[in-house]
């Protein structure tokens, strides 16, 4: 575990080193719930195509625990533990959500206020039906969850 300033830092140096081959690039989890103690870092991309292999040349460079494909987790040169969280512009609202959490909050949200609203959650996506539902950021996510805003530092449940 670390304080929250250690981590922010660290998360900001990798949010500096990946932006360049990054759409959209974000903190979530504890760090972005503003946590005073913080065990992993975690940050959510959606990746640059045409900048992938920069991109992937440079995570390749850190100690890959585990994961492929949507989530990678790696080991930084600082200890401290890195989860990646890989999104696309249609639901990149629903992976930050989700990744910010708390746990809690996240299946809370994900399982009960989802089905209430009429959809379902599959692969990172909303659905409704056979219909992926796009949700571009988490205030679209709240919408059509019926919901008002939640800042992340209040997502406990």
């Amino acid at each position: 575990m670390i304080v929250l300033t250690q981590a922010q830092k660290i998360a900001y140096d990798v949010i500096n080193l990946l932006s360049p081959y990054a759409q959209k690039i974000s903190i979530a989890g504890s760090i972005r719930r503003k946590c005073e103690l913080i065990r992993d870092i975690e940050i959510c991309l959606v990746p640059d195509t045409i900048k992938l292999y920069e991109l992937q040349n440079i995570v390749s460079k850190w100690h890959k625990i585990k994961g492929g494909g949507k989530y990678q987790q790696y080991k930084l040169p600082s200890g401290v533990t890195l989860d990646l969280f890989y999104a696309t512009p249609e639901n990149w609202g629903n992976i930050l959500l989700i990744r910010t959490g708390s746990a809690e909050f996240s299946k809370w949200i994900m399982g009960t206020k989802t089905r209430e609203a009429g959809y379902v959650q599959r692969d990172g996506y909303l659905w409704q039906g056979n219909t992926k539902i796009p949700c571009p950021d988490e205030e679209t996510l709240f919408k059509l969850l019926g919901m008002k805003w939640i800042e992340p530092t209040e997502r406990e449940r």
